[in-house]
């Protein structure tokens, strides 16, 4: 009787680990491009109920001047990063005054668009809805996309005209 195995039972061993490793880790890096998606949007969506709650509840991050009126909170998307702004109207009806209140970039390998393009949702004050504009013919609702640049993998944040960030 021999002790041990033989070379081709050895082979048969490390081929079938090989091939149970292989299939995990592919398994594993789909996973980690979901989940990078997931949470860039969750990023996003959480800042977009940001500035709406910000203007829901008037909280005025305008200038020193009391005579200033808040208007709402608009988000400006850029490729690579988004913006929160406070829109004041200033008195005498100049200019709306606008604050900056938050700057993100997004992780390298992820991109932002808007459909239809060159729009950006303002949250009203007083549960007013959401004003986007340049209003877009025949669509109230505007859209953020997010992309993952390595997998294609694309999710989308809807901006309804109520309000509404789903």
């Amino acid at each position: 009787m021999r002790n041990g195995f033989t070379f081709i039972e050895l082979l048969v061993v490390m081929v079938t680990m090989a091939l149970l490793f292989g299939v995990g880790y592919a398994g594993y890096r789909d996973f980690q491009a979901r989940q990078g998606i997931i949470n860039v949007t969750r990023k996003v969506k959480i800042d977009l109920r940001l500035a709406q709650e910000y203007a829901l509840s008037q909280r005025k991050l305008c200038s020193d001047n009391s005579t200033d009126s808040l208007i709402g909170y608009q988000v400006e998307v850029s490729t690579n990063s988004y913006e929160i702004f406070a829109v004041c109207d200033l008195p005498g009806g100049g200019p709306l005054d606008e604050i900056s209140i938050k700057t993100e970039t997004i992780p390298t390998g992820f991109t932002l668009s808007r459909i239809p393009v060159d729009t950006i949702p303002r949250f009203n004050v007083l549960g007013r809805g959401v004003y986007i504009f340049p209003p877009a013919i025949g669509r109230p609702d505007m859209t953020i996309r997010v992309t993952d640049t390595n997998s294609g993998a694309i999710s989308d944040i809807i901006i309804t005209s109520t309000g509404e960030v789903r």
